[in-house]
């Protein structure tokens, strides 16, 4: 199954398109998605995510349970620090970077296709945040020996674009951290 840019399409950053996955694997029955390749969106090509995915049917949908417990484990609980993976694709706003905050600590500057891993040593609650022409932001709890994904881009703004923070869950981050070729 391919889910992507029609030539005219707006709506289509990662978010929706793999709602349209979901729905198209429902659809045929399938109850889970192997995404196979993925493009991000590119300042020269298409403006959306393009997703390449195999439709499957797990059986026993307990197995399904038993993934989603391991999204949430802990990773090493000798770890006197948690693992922020913060990335972000290419796309709108390419040459537009910005510093990363975690409380009011920069912690990394986020520049279009970029990763970064980073070793947190604050627990408890707190908050990611960014700035350009808005604030975006993003609270997060941080417990030693987990790792934590943070998914960034730039969403159109009046004059320079507004950062979009999203943390998103350690399968999903490892795969799309993974997918990008830092510079």
């Amino acid at each position: 199954m391919k889910i992507g840019d029609t030539g005219f399409s707006t709506n289509c950053g990662w978010d929706v398109v793999i709602e349209q996955a979901k729905m198209e694997a429902r659809k045929a029955g399938g109850n889970v998605l192997k995404i196979i390749k993925h493009l991000p969106p590119n300042a020269m090509g298409s403006a959306c995510d393009r997703i390449t995915a195999k439709i499957l049917k797990v059986e026993n949908p307990d197995e399904l349970s038993k993934i989603k417990e391991n999204k949430i484990s802990i990773v090493d609980s000798t770890w006197n620090y948690a693992k922020l993976f913060v990335y972000r694709q290419g796309g709108v706003g390419a040459l537009v970077g910005y510093d990363l905050y975690l409380g009011d600590s920069v912690i990394c500057r986020v520049k279009s296709n970029s990763k970064q891993e980073i070793k947190i040593t604050k627990k408890g609650m707190n908050t990611l945040w960014a700035k350009t022409e808005a604030k975006a932001e993003v609270p997060i709890d941080i417990e030693f020996g987990r790792e934590y994904y943070l998914r960034c881009s730039m969403g159109m703004g009046v004059m320079v674009g507004r950062p979009k923070l999203q943390l998103v869950d350690r399968m999903q981050g490892k795969l799309e951290y993974n997918l990008i070729k830092s510079k």
